[in-house]
């Protein structure tokens, strides 16, 4: 059966989960180095995470503010969205962004999406995140039609499209905010983060021997389309990293794994590419908690990995196959 999920026409933020780099992130405030992503507010400490960047600082899945492995892929981003020491007129926000593959259409509903996931810091290497204090709300997506950097003087606009209204106090597990809304505008840009002043925002404490008064959380998985399914898909469908399942490729064996199945009961698996073709049909799974597939004459880029269970229902993980 042909599962039909044309991804890159559907979703229209590039490099939606910061595979594609210019070069292995070294330091923090590294996010342009995924490429076609920049700091919108924070300028110098939006941070990069990538299966190759440097162990002490911006590895994955380790690195100085914490341990997590992507949603999906080999790399997430991480922002600061909340400080509580701060306040009017100074609201400590990082925000990220990155130009829309093509406008929205005035009067289109779009659905959009992204995962976060709160980290409270004692990272290894140098320099290690103190303890944080907080966990936090309002984090989202804002559309605008050009790009531009904020410092943290600048106002907050108070809005966004899409942005979620519960704390997410999640640190194992990836935590989708999704939404959608009609375009008013021919936007072209997106971008990640809280834009509510601290009057808006609700915290929680997470730690209260922490001693850094702010919350930070891994971005992985932005999605925005028109198509209801599409989004719904990419993160309805996601399977938490504490239920054991996961999906990864291995370049040095030229290899695509998948771990976990036994507990989730999955008895089959096959793999779409970009235009909703399948490319891999490997025999029945049922019985065994692995699975590989040889993937060394596949073209790089974005598939979706799908698994189906014993009792019919599905779920999918994106992943990205670089070179």
């Amino acid at each position: 059966m042909l599962l039909v999920l044309p991804m890159r026409a559907q979703n229209l933020v590039p490099n939606w989960s910061f595979e594609e780099i210019s070069s292995c992130p070294q330091y923090e405030g590294d996010i342009e180095k995924a490429i076609g992503w920049f700091a919108f507010r924070g300028e110098y400490s939006c941070d990069l995470y990538h299966v190759c960047g440097h162990p002490d600082s911006c590895g994955v899945p380790i690195n100085f503010v914490g341990e997590q492995l992507p949603a999906s892929g080999q790399a997430y981003a991480g922002i600061i969205t909340f400080s509580e020491d701060d306040g009017w007129p100074w609201y400590l926000r990082e925000w990220i962004g990155t130009q829309l593959t093509s406008p929205l259409e005035v009067g289109t509903t779009y659905y959009a999406s992204l995962k976060v996931n709160l980290t409270l810091g004692w990272g290894t290497g140098w320099p290690a995140l103190d303890r944080v204090l907080f966990a936090n709300d309002h984090i989202g997506l804002l559309f605008t039609m050009n790009q531009w950097l904020q410092d943290d003087f600048d106002a907050v606009p108070g809005y966004a499209q899409v942005y979620g209204t519960e704390v997410v106090e999640d640190t194992v597990g990836w935590t989708v905010i999704s939404g959608s809304f009609v375009a008013d505008s021919a936007y072209r840009y997106v971008v990640v983060g809280n834009f509510f002043s601290d009057e808006e925002t609700n915290w929680s404490l997470m730690d209260p021997n922490g001693t850094n008064n702010l919350t930070y959380y891994f971005i992985d998985d932005v999605c925005v389309s028109p198509d209801s399914q599409y989004c719904a898909i990419a993160s309805g469908l996601a399977i938490r990293p504490q239920q054991g399942f996961r999906i990864w490729s291995d370049p040095s064996s030229g290899s695509l794994h998948a771990a976990g199945l036994q507990v989730l009961d999955v008895r089959h698996i096959s793999v779409v590419d970009a235009l909703g073709r399948t490319v891999a049909v490997p025999p029945a799974v049922t019985g065994s908690d692995t699975w590989s597939v040889s993937v060394s004459t596949w073209a790089s880029g974005a598939y979706i990995v799908v698994a189906e269970r014993d009792d019919g229902s599905r779920i999918a993980e994106r992943v990205f196959l670089g070179r």
